[in-house]
């Protein structure tokens, strides 16, 4: 009989293996796990004029990897040139299939209780 599942969680394997361009040290998790950072720059129209510009980053790990990850956690990103980078999770996203996507914020530090939002409105009249 085949195992539907066990093939998914190869697959997954198989996606990180080849496209993970971050190892990721969790807050609270003893090994770091690859992940797919992705520092999006996506803009929208509205109507009437102007745009809003999203700049969270985003970051995609296997959901069985990022156990007890939830807002507020701090994760700390090695790059391949061995540069690190530290950002707190504003919203982690599990998708049902195998994979969550971490939106992060900025890490100042602390960890504040506020919520982070990085939109800005740019008029253009």
């Amino acid at each position: 009989m085949f195992d539907f599942e066990s093939a998914l969680n190869e697959a997954d394997n198989i996606i990180f293996d080849t496209f993970s361009n971050v190892t990721v040290a969790i807050a609270g998790q003893e090994e770091p796990v690859p992940g797919i950072f992705d520092n999006p720059a996506a803009i929208s129209s509205l109507t009437g004029g102007g745009q809003v510009s999203d700049v969270d980053n985003e970051l995609f790990v296997q959901t069985h990897k990022a156990a007890g990850v939830s807002r507020r956690t701090v994760v700390t990103l090695r790059f391949s040139d061995g540069r690190e980078k530290v950002y707190q999770v504003i919203n982690p996203e599990p998708d049902g299939s195998g994979l969550t996507k971490l939106t992060l914020g900025e890490f100042n530090g602390d960890k504040s209780t506020k919520d982070r939002k990085s939109t800005r409105l740019n008029s253009s009249h």
